[in-house]
């Protein structure tokens, strides 16, 4: 009895190792089935990580190709700039020039005409004086004969009109070939002045193309800004509806209209909102300042204004409604110049605030 209990006991504490060593074989097999889930979650970290490694190595390439072509753009612009107002101002030479000949050769057609008016008339004078001679002289012939003029009388009197004749007829056509030859003349410098005039208003028109470039509306200046975007993304081998969408429509909260810019692929499904703004106005009037205070008062208008910009594009909140959108948006100035941190120093000014450590530093709040 007692080795039966003894052997029974023996069997359950037995079945009880077995028991817990099920268990415990079936808790190894979970931690080996974890371990494995970690490693496969950790190789995919490593291939994402690789892949992210990747994609800010062509950011960086990307940025520094953009930073070149802003300073070939910028250097091509002032160009453009140099050659308009040099044409613009051969042209102002060239008009005063031909207004200038256009002056002296009105004065002389009018001094010409005057002088053959006072030819003519002094011809005319010269025949109504031999007109009343001659009648005096018919009317004193026929006193004296009282019969009609003899052929030699008429002859005589033929003689003496014929030059007269001849000389305010060879008078006339002069006068007229003078009046064609103005009027051809005027002509001619009319046409000279309205293609000059034409051309002045090309080079004018090309001068205020070129001025709304850096200081357009707000409608132009998006429109340029996100084609330099979207040219700067074919450069760097991005494909349009492929690596990155444009102005894809997503509602916002209360039903809002939101159209990003430029939504760009990333790698592990992720995407990168990218807005366009341009903030040249200030800026411009800062390059063309004369004095450092008043250069220095534009900048601090053009640090505002691209603050504006920046409290716009947050308060968007376009992470918060495009999938797999990373906890930030790019902003994308087209010109290298006006995104410069504008606490670097030009000339004597003081620096003023960093911009970019205030973009970092309002992030948490937008």
């Amino acid at each position: 009895m007692v080795a039966r209990e003894r052997v029974e006991g023996q069997t359950r504490l037995l079945a009880e190792r077995d028991a817990a060593l099920a268990a415990l074989r079936q808790e190894a097999d979970l931690f080996r089935q974890r371990h494995q889930e970690a490693e496969a979650r950790y190789a995919d970290a490593e291939s994402r990580c690789a892949q992210a490694n990747e994609g800010v190595k062509r950011l960086e390439a990307a940025a520094e190709r953009l930073r070149h072509d802003h300073a070939e753009a910028l250097r091509l612009l002032r160009e453009d700039g140099a050659r308009t107002a040099d044409r613009l101002r051969d042209a102002e030479a060239e008009l005063a020039r031909l207004r200038a000949d256009h002056a002296a050769l009105q004065a002389e057609r009018d001094e010409r005409l005057a002088s053959a008016e006072r030819e003519v008339r002094r011809l005319a004078a010269i025949r109504e004086e031999m007109a009343r001679e001659f009648e005096a002289l018919a009317a004193r012939t026929l006193r004296e004969t009282g019969s009609a003029l003899t052929r030699a009388q008429q002859e005589r009197l033929g003689e003496l009109l014929t030059p007269l004749r001849e000389q305010v007829a060879r008078f006339e056509a002069e006068l007229r070939a003078v009046h064609q030859e103005a009027d051809k003349d005027r002509a001619i410098l009319a046409e000279q002045i309205r293609a000059v005039a034409e051309q002045a208003r090309s080079v004018s028109q090309d001068a205020a193309n070129l001025a709304r470039a850096l200081k357009g509306d707000k409608q132009r200046q998006g429109a340029w800004g996100e084609a330099q975007l979207e040219r700067y993304l074919e450069l760097m081998g991005f494909r349009r509806d492929v690596d990155y969408f444009v102005q894809q429509t997503r509602l916002g909260e209360g039903g809002d209209r939101l159209r990003p810019d430029v939504v760009l692929r990333m790698p592990g499904d992720k995407a990168l909102v990218i807005d366009s703004k341009v903030s040249l106005n200030a800026y411009a009037e800062a390059v063309a300042a004369e004095t450092d205070e008043e250069r220095e008062r534009w900048l601090r208008l053009h640090v505002q204004n691209v603050r504006a910009r920046v409290d716009e594009l947050a308060a968007r909140d376009y992470d918060r409604f495009v999938d797999g959108s990373i906890d930030m948006v790019m902003l994308f100035m087209p010109i290298r110049g006006p995104s410069l941190p504008p606490g670097h120093r030009m000339g004597s000014l003081r620096p003023t605030p960093c911009l970019a450590g205030w973009v970092l530093s309002i992030r948490p709040r937008s």
